[in-house]
């Protein structure tokens, strides 16, 4: 979750403004390939957070889904 590169970009550039890093361009998405693996850790920390209310390393898991 902390590593910006590498990184798949599917985007639709219509000038030189538009060709950003990933950090800017889904921000959301940082530290993962592509948003479909965004998506799928997302689901996995909410899912353990919310199995495993109790686990040592709920900290962590709850800065992340914010």
């Amino acid at each position: 979750m902390h590593q910006e590169y590498p990184n798949k970009i599917a985007h639709v550039l219509n000038g030189d403004d538009d060709a950003l890093p990933p950090r800017t361009l889904t921000p959301a998405f940082y530290g993962c390939y592509d948003w479909h693996s965004s998506v799928h850790g997302h689901w996995l920390l909410a899912r353990i957070a919310r199995l495993h209310p109790d686990a040592p390393a709920r900290g962590g898991r709850a800065r992340r889904l914010r």
